[in-house]
């Protein structure tokens, strides 16, 4: 009777396992995103994207958001070179920029940088500030993950915002 009621409790704990592993399955991660993807999800969100990837080598879109916030969104690591809207990027890098009217020095900029986990603050050479946030998809991640990833930056752009005040 014991060895009866063992092999039913692991039969239970193996069929359980098993439902896991494939319910897990059935949310299988991305491997990358596509240009087509990107505007769809933004589209959701109220954001409207301009393609300007026919005008350099490395994929890119410009999103506005519902407050007339505009940043960039760059693809790399693309399955073909000149990817069309549906080839996946398994890199994905978000940026925004401010001319910096007021003179914000870059140590202003590292402590950000030190005290704020995700994403970095920079100034270019052209002395504009910016913040950059990315992302790698090689090995998978989840379209909610993405997604959320997204929100991150945005999160990241407010903090920004509010410590640096460009």
């Amino acid at each position: 009777m014991c060895v009866i009621v063992h092999f039913q409790i692991r039969s239970a704990l193996f069929l359980v396992l098993m439902l896991a592993a494939g319910s897990a399955y059935a949310a299988v991660p991305i491997q990358g995103v596509s240009r087509g993807d990107i505007t769809k999800w933004f589209a959701a969100l109220s954001m409207t994207v301009e393609d300007k990837s026919e005008k350099d080598d490395d994929p890119w879109l410009v999103v506005t958001t519902k407050d007339d916030r505009m940043f960039n969104v760059f693809l790399h690591q693309c399955a073909s070179k000149s990817p069309g809207l549906s080839v996946p990027c398994t890199q994905v890098r978000f940026k925004l920029f401010w001319d910096n009217d007021k003179g914000i020095t870059l140590d202003a900029v590292n402590k950000f940088n030190l005290d704020y986990v995700f994403g970095r603050g920079f100034i270019t050479g052209d002395k504009k500030l910016g913040v950059d946030y990315a992302m790698n998809l090689k090995g998978g991640a989840t379209r909610k993950l993405v997604e959320e990833n997204v929100q991150y930056f945005l999160r990241v752009v407010d903090d920004f915002e509010t410590e640096i005040k460009p």
